[in-house]
């Protein structure tokens, strides 16, 4: 869970093998005031360490509680962190992803945007698809705070 008081969280999603990324994004649970969550730099890396975009896929299916996702605002923000590219979206919300081949993980930011003052909180749950087996179990991210 990533709390609005926190800051933006580094994490690193392991992805070798994964044919088809989920993510869903849920309030932590004290209702969804203040919730706009982003996803602050998601890049694709490879085995080279080249990276790509998120924001760069279509995604199979964005949905969210209200409104649209939007993608690469300018000035996007958590905590201290800025962003060059991004995902806004907001609780209840589930992207699903087709993995390009040879995507070794998913280096990104999680965070609440930063207009909510440093209120909100939300959690961000990766699960993946193996070739059409579906992960029962959320990945844990390698996280760090930067």
């Amino acid at each position: 869970m990533v709390r609005g008081a926190d800051g933006a969280r580094h994490i690193v999603v392991p992805l070798r093998g994964i044919k088809q990324l989920r993510l869903r994004i849920t309030d932590g649970e004290d209702g969804l005031d203040y919730d706009t969550s982003v996803l602050g730099d998601p890049y694709l890396i490879d085995a080279s360490g080249g990276r790509s975009s998120l924001t760069k896929l279509t995604p199979q299916l964005a949905v969210q509680n209200s409104g649209t996702p939007e993608y690469n605002m300018p000035n996007q923000s958590s905590g201290k962190n800025r962003f060059e590219t991004s995902i806004l979206t907001h609780p209840f919300a589930t992207f699903i992803y087709n993995i390009p081949a040879g995507s070794e993980s998913l280096d990104l930011w999680v965070g609440i945007e930063s207009r909510t003052e440093k209120r909100g909180s939300s959690r961000f749950i990766f699960t993946g698809e193996v070739s059409g087996v579906k992960s029962s179990k959320a990945s844990k991210p390698e996280g760090k705070t930067r």
